[in-house]
């Protein structure tokens, strides 16, 4: 893409400012929610797929449903759910993030059930109506806790075990976001392996960047 062609030359000055502004908690608004952004955590302001996953969502009626987000970072997409009605459950590996979301919840009056879990180690894909996720792809491994939200192992172990959990049965309605700046073709191949399929049924490009929204459902019977 031309913009990211532009940009690029420019990323290692912008990656050191994201982390020295990063570095400290943040105050953040989102239309009527205020949110403290934790350090560590993965900021919704300067990056675009948390907002155009809200905006997706909006076009579906999630009041009554039992929705899960699955590495929720600051967990924004979670309060606009909780606050459209949804009953809603926000994992993460990062328990900072974790407990500045319980804080962000109370202070803006919303009930959620925050949960430590990797992946699906302490909850079930069966227990939930919608599963949201928010995937790291980037092939590099983390070696520290901010790089969690960003790599997903050299060999993406993270698709690979996430892939193989959904593979053990759930009923839900699964969204995954993902880019044009990500191996789209390696991802959909470990999904296959588990008999799934990845179907795009969302796309927008925000600065000449391609994001998809692809529904994760098991691939049929042939």
């Amino acid at each position: 893409m031309l913009l990211n062609r532009l940009i690029k030359p420019f990323f290692p000055i912008l990656n050191r400012l994201y982390r020295w502004y990063s570095a400290k908690p943040r105050s953040y608004r989102f239309k009527s929610l205020r949110l403290v952004i934790a350090p560590t955590v993965f900021h919704p302001a300067f990056f675009f797929s948390t907002k155009i996953f809200i905006g997706f969502l909006k076009q579906h009626e999630v009041e009554g449903k039992r929705l899960l987000e699955l590495g929720a970072g600051s967990g924004l997409i979670s309060l606009v759910q909780a606050r459209r009605g949804a009953t809603v459950t926000a994992t993460d590996i990062n328990d900072l993030a974790l407990e500045q979301l319980r804080k962000n919840a109370a202070s803006n009056r919303l009930s959620l059930q925050v949960t430590y879990s990797d992946l699906f180690e302490h909850i079930s894909p069966t227990d939930f109506d919608i599963i949201i996720i928010n995937p790291p792809y980037y092939p590099k491994e983390a070696t520290q806790t901010s790089e969690f939200a960003w790599y997903c192992g050299e060999d993406f172990d993270y698709f690979r075990r996430l892939f193989a959990q959904l593979a053990q049965g759930y009923t839900a309605t699964i969204y995954m976001i993902l880019s044009d700046d990500c191996d789209l073709a390696q991802i959909n191949a470990l999904a296959q392996i588990n008999a799934l399929e990845m179907h795009c049924i969302y796309q927008r490009r925000v600065w000449g960047e391609d994001n998809f929204i692809y529904e994760v459902s098991v691939a049929p019977i042939s």
